[in-house]
């Protein structure tokens, strides 16, 4: 199976039931949902497809990912659907500077930007231009590596990043 009918099926893969308990959960509405559920999917066939790096997730779609491991036969099925073994969700055990965190954002959208020709929705993932990057507290790992995150606080004048 070629990378774009593995993606395809990735993106198309049904999370009805899983959709719809998050939002009870977390009381979101369905077309922000809808949204966070494209973008978890795109993010993991990101993390799929790169098992090499450890990749942040942004903030609002990590409690969407923890109702998603939870159906494990679900969740497993959509990892295969990908061509993974399983993405496994590893909590933050280490500190990250700063700059690493930047630097693993900004390939992040790189990657998205390639993968699907357009930029990465700014209701959903942070712009280093908007000040504070808020990423999730854990990363994708394959072979499960450590994961990293923080909240890291951008200055919008030169991009450098400092820890909050």
């Amino acid at each position: 199976m070629a990378s774009h009918s593995r993606r395809d099926a990735a993106l198309d893969y049904p999370i009805d039931a899983i959709r719809h308990r998050y939002q009870q959960a977390f009381n979101v509405p369905a077309s922000i949902a809808s949204l966070r559920e494209r973008e978890l999917k795109r993010y993991l066939f990101i993390a799929a497809k790169n098992p090499d790096l450890t990749l942040p997730i942004a903030e609002v779609l990590d409690p969407l990912w923890h109702e998603f491991l939870l159906d494990t036969r679900c969740y497993l099925a959509f990892c295969r659907q990908m061509g993974a073994d399983f993405v496994h969700h590893v909590p933050n055990t280490e500190h990250r500077s700063a700059g690493e965190m930047t630097d693993r954002y900004r390939k992040l959208v790189a990657l998205y930007e390639q993968e699907f020709d357009e930029p990465p929705p700014r209701d959903v993932w942070p712009q280093l231009s908007q000040g504070i990057m808020r990423m999730g507290n854990c990363d994708p790992s394959i072979d499960l590596a450590n994961c990293d995150a923080s909240r890291v606080r951008i200055d919008p004048a030169d991009g450098d990043a400092t820890d909050r």
